[in-house]
């Protein structure tokens, strides 16, 4: 996987979300996550963590079997809770996204195998749903390759 691509992916995300916005929205998770334990009703598929990922990422990379793109999922444990939070952490959370891009990227790398401006802008519009987001991801990607 390519470092520069999950960096570049941060870095938007994390100018978009700031600090502020992201204990907001951990405070809202934990609270969505705590009633449906108890009450046994779906949590929107919110996105959180620095790398914005959505709940039913998290869960399906610890093998939850979720449905990625699914408005709502359901949380049926403290364990499930637990998992969903370890988004945390700046080290899980570039994991998680690395196995979330990993199919984006192949599929980026059979359609322009020789075109890497291309290849980014794809799995930017994949990561995110937005063409405008995959032109981002790309000057993103482009300025973090000049400085190294």
């Amino acid at each position: 996987m390519d470092a520069d691509l999950l960096v570049s992916i941060c870095l938007v995300e994390s100018f978009f979300r700031p600090l502020s916005l992201r204990v907001c929205e951990y405070f809202v998770v934990f609270w969505s996550c705590i009633v449906s334990l108890f009450l046994h009703t779906p949590v929107k598929n919110y996105t959180i963590g620095k790398c914005q990922l959505g709940l039913a990422i998290i869960l399906s990379f610890y093998g939850g079997g979720q449905y990625h793109h699914s408005n709502v999922v359901f949380v049926n444990g403290f364990f499930e809770i637990r998992q969903i939070f370890s988004v945390f952490f700046l080290s899980k959370s570039i994991e998680i996204l690395a196995f979330n891009i990993s199919p984006i990227s192949q599929r980026a790398g059979n359609i322009y195998p020789d075109k890497h401006s291309s290849k980014i802008r794809y799995i930017g519009e994949q990561f995110n749903g937005r063409y405008s987001y995959g032109l981002m991801l790309a000057d993103v990607y482009k300025q973090i390759e000049k400085t190294n």
